[in-house]
């Protein structure tokens, strides 16, 4: 089972043209924006040295070894990978592909590793602010947050109300946030994200957090 399972997350592309086979290799079925794809290119006959790959999007960098390559797509829609062969001081166009880069699933924003919780005084402050990191792939990152509302809570009324410019907290609310207090509830509205290869931003998911007794 567990074979078949990363049977699926390979896509393997084969093409027959002038008597040579083109194959390319993703680890993923399609490509995501704005992050390092790995792949693999081999050209029947030809040395793996003398391939060169173009892209109209983004771009391709080589790999740990000659027939691997590093794709970085800048923004999602359709992309075309050139491959040429660059023996006998000449360049060739061998194949030209065409790939997918898809746009990213909705990534949760989150306060602590927690989108919603119960955390002491003392690792509340002890944070930086609102995350929206890649999860559920096999690779890491964050997406860029731009902003949010803060509500604090106290007693059924609205202690605190700032709004914060990027997902860090800025030195000015930092100093504001010292007045939470046990049992205080922290709302973290309106987040505001852009995910890699979009033109703008996304509102994520509200995050709510109660400070401990």
């Amino acid at each position: 089972m567990k074979n078949y399972a990363l049977t699926l997350l390979i896509s393997l592309f084969i093409v027959q043209l002038q008597s040579q086979t083109v194959a390319i290799e993703l680890n993923y079925p399609v490509a995501w924006p704005g992050n390092e794809n790995p792949l693999t290119i081999v050209v029947e006959e030809v040395s793996c040295r003398h391939l060169y790959i173009k892209t109209d999007n983004g771009k391709i960098t080589p790999g740990e070894n000659d027939c691997g390559f590093r794709y970085f797509p800048s923004k999602v829609g359709a992309s075309h990978f050139y491959i040429y062969n660059t023996s006998n001081n000449d360049t060739i166009l061998i194949e030209e592909r065409r790939i997918i880069v898809r746009q990213w699933p909705e990534q949760p924003a989150e306060f602590a590793h927690k989108k919603s919780g119960t955390i002491s005084r003392g690792e509340f402050l002890a944070q930086s602010g609102v995350d929206a990191r890649i999860s559920g792939f096999d690779m890491s990152g964050s997406h860029k947050v731009y902003s949010y509302e803060i509500k604090v809570v106290r007693n059924s009324e609205i202690v605190l109300e700032p709004s914060n410019t990027g997902g860090p907290f800025e030195s000015k609310i930092r100093e504001r946030l010292v007045i939470i207090q046990s049992n205080d509830e922290i709302l973290f509205e309106k987040i505001m994200a852009k995910m890699p290869g979009e033109d703008t931003p996304r509102r994520l998911n509200d995050i709510r957090i109660r400070i401990m007794k």
